[in-house]
């Protein structure tokens, strides 16, 4: 049986300006043994950030699900995007 690599979940944080303004943005960074990867600027609330990492870091999905997992929880934090409901 194959092992499964063990994934590395750590918070991303990204400094930028929107409209002039400076904003902090959160994501994050996976490592595997087979490579690295992040999902840059998922909010700027610091708390949802660290509660979406605390899930990853808890269940340790493989990143090919991160996209969805990171949908998922976006819309549990602030509801669906506009035009879907």
């Amino acid at each position: 049986m194959k092992a499964k690599a063990i994934t590395e979940y750590t918070l991303m944080v990204t400094q930028s300006r929107i409209e002039g303004e400076p904003v902090t943005q959160y994501g994050v960074r996976w490592k595997t043994a087979l490579g690295e990867g992040c999902l840059p600027n998922l909010t700027e609330d610091r708390d949802k950030a660290l509660t979406f990492l605390g899930r990853l870091q808890q269940h340790r999905p493989e990143p090919v699900h991160l996209k969805d997992l990171a949908e998922d929880f976006l819309e549990e934090c602030y509801g669906p995007p506009p035009g879907r409901l």
